[in-house]
């Protein structure tokens, strides 16, 4: 195996902020059996055929332990090609750490939502921030519509269940035979939290309506609007 630490940090082009400045080499009986391109700061990676591949902070701990165990060559080389900033998000998990996405100014994380699922799904949560920093208050307000998850469910179904007995018929769905069933209809996408506390926050949810989805702003959990 080895490692190339790049002269300098190398952008691919198209790309917002998807900087490698690692590639690892696997070689097997003196023939390439598979790369790697490391972003550490960002914790993304993509394989030489171009696979996302997923990194937590145990694994850049591995990788920096294995960088520097071996002598490593100087090299401006790295390997082709890039992976979008937009689903770095899914490598950082709220509420331990956050990505700062500079194309939007916002910070994103992956946080295990129990809304509108069986158990927990993942979700993406988009920060709004001011000189890049976070409120205490954003992260405490988006842990309360967790910790009320079971009240903002009964909801979110309610809505759900009429909406959806109301467009079944247009949208060739099947008839469900209770609330629970929804969950396979009905799936979280992401929350927006902005700077101002009197502003919703915002659920998006991925349902039947595939171009359109739904958009719930919720103040409380005595105040929830459906768009």
């Amino acid at each position: 195996m080895q490692c190339f630490p790049l002269n300098k940090n190398s952008v691919f082009p198209k790309r917002k902020n998807s900087v490698y400045n690692i590639a690892i080499l696997f070689e097997n009986k003196e023939a390439l059996s598979g790369g790697l391109n490391i972003d550490i700061r960002n914790r993304i990676a993509s394989t030489i055929n171009n696979e996302e591949v997923l990194l937590t902070n145990e694994n850049v701990e591995k990788l920096i332990e294995i960088f520097n165990k071996y002598s490593c060559q100087v090299s401006p080389f790295y390997l082709p090609p890039s992976i979008p900033v937009g689903e770095t998000w899914r490598n950082y998990e709220f509420p331990f750490e956050f990505f700062y996405n500079p194309a939007f100014e916002t910070f994103e994380a992956r946080i295990n939502s129990g809304i509108m699922c069986l158990n927990f799904t993942a979700a993406k949560v988009e920060f709004e921030v001011v000189d890049k920093n976070i409120s205490a208050e954003q992260i405490k307000r988006l842990h309360s519509i967790e910790g009320n998850k079971y009240k903002i469910n009964e909801i979110l179904r309610e809505y759900f269940w009429e909406s959806y007995n109301q467009m079944r018929v247009d949208y060739g769905l099947p008839e469900l035979k209770n609330l629970e069933q929804l969950k396979y209809f009905v799936q979280v996408y992401g929350f927006i939290v902005p700077i101002d506390n009197e502003s919703p926050i915002i659920i998006s949810f991925r349902t039947w309506d595939e171009e359109h989805g739904q958009t719930v702003y919720y103040y409380n959990e005595s105040k929830i609007e459906f768009e």
